[in-house]
């Protein structure tokens, strides 16, 4: 991945939700195994697909085009650690496709490997140490799918399992 750097600033206020504000429109293209597209393409400050001329291929390796406007705000790496410039597009792309994975454009249950994989890939092409990036990268995979996935319909206790004591028990026949 050779993308350009971002143009950002950080947000003023107490109360603000996101720490950091996109100024400039930004753009990369960038090859992966595949990402499932099918359900849109774009969201107000986000437009992904594939790029210009680019076709899957039988292997599913793709161009894909990642462009993100002017205005966008994320709220960098969470969790217990600290915002670095080696973390800035990295988790600026992860947040933007988490947000097409909530909302849903991105397939959470298909994609969200490649979405922390590119995190892991921009963080050490921005300088950040292995075992750091290594860190954050096991992060999200553990901590991650929650903030990826749509929210799922709510299922009634009587929903939860097709045992009488809905811990899978049967309580009736006596098997544990």
């Amino acid at each position: 991945m050779n993308c350009p750097s971002i143009d950002y600033k950080k947000r003023k206020g107490r109360y603000e939700r996101y720490k950091y504000e996109l100024t400039k429109d930004w753009e990369c293209s960038f090859q992966r195994h595949s990402f499932s597209i099918s359900k849109c393409h774009s969201s107000q400050f986000i437009k992904f697909g594939l790029a210009n001329g680019s076709k899957e291929d039988a292997d599913n390796n793709s161009d894909y085009c990642l462009r993100i406007l002017k205005g966008y705000a994320w709220d960098g790496l969470s969790g217990p650690t600290v915002d670095t410039h080696s973390s800035m597009r990295g988790s600026l792309v992860h947040d933007a496709l988490y947000q097409l994975m909530r909302e849903p454009c991105l397939d959470c249950n298909k994609d969200r490997k490649e979405a922390d994989n590119i995190l892991y890939d921009f963080c050490r092409q921005d300088g950040m140490m292995w075992l750091y990036a290594q860190s954050i990268y096991w992060g999200v995979r553990m901590f991650g799918e929650k903030y990826a996935c749509p929210p799922k319909e709510y299922k009634s206790p009587s929903n939860e399992s097709s045992k009488p004591d809905g811990k899978g028990n049967d309580e009736e026949s006596g098997e544990r």
